[in-house]
């Protein structure tokens, strides 16, 4: 069924309903789960990548979902490069240029905070692990004397 619905889905990205779209992120991300071979990680991420800058909120949090559920599954590779991208949505949301809809008590959006702290938490363990090639460091000491 995957593969022959999944084409559909994925036209509905970018319909001009935001519920639509939000609803055919969470989706394609089903699909993955339930069908890995017919929807790789490598394709939905380029899905998602698109989908993280959509104009509405909604669709962007919805996105950042599945992007946490991918990065805590082992896909965190494949956003790495997000990081800026997720630091600038943050940062956005802290100077509230979210819709006031999306407050918590006078606290931007606090609930997609979290899930990009989280995210990008993740990436940084990633980026952090050793590298696969040896790093050389080079230790220099000085040495004074005092008499």
């Amino acid at each position: 069924m995957v593969p022959a619905v999944s084409p559909l889905v994925e036209k509905l990205l970018t319909h001009q309903s935001e519920l639509v779209r939000k609803k055919a992120t969470i989706t394609l991300h089903r699909f993955h789960e339930l069908a890995p071979q017919q929807i790789s990680a490598a394709s939905l991420a380029e899905k998602l990548r698109r989908v993280l800058c959509d104009k509405d909120p909604s669709v962007m949090g919805a996105c950042l979902c599945v992007i946490e559920k991918l990065c805590k599954s082992g896909e965190s590779e494949k956003f790495k490069d997000l990081v800026p991208s997720l630091v600038s949505i943050l940062k956005q949301i802290c100077e509230h240029r979210l819709p006031a809809d999306y407050d918590y008590h006078r606290m931007p959006a606090p609930w997609m905070q979290m899930k990009i702290i989280r995210i990008l938490s993740i990436l940084g363990k990633v980026s952090s692990e050793p590298q696969k090639q040896p790093r050389t460091h080079t230790h220099t000491h000085t040495h004074t004397h005092t008499s």
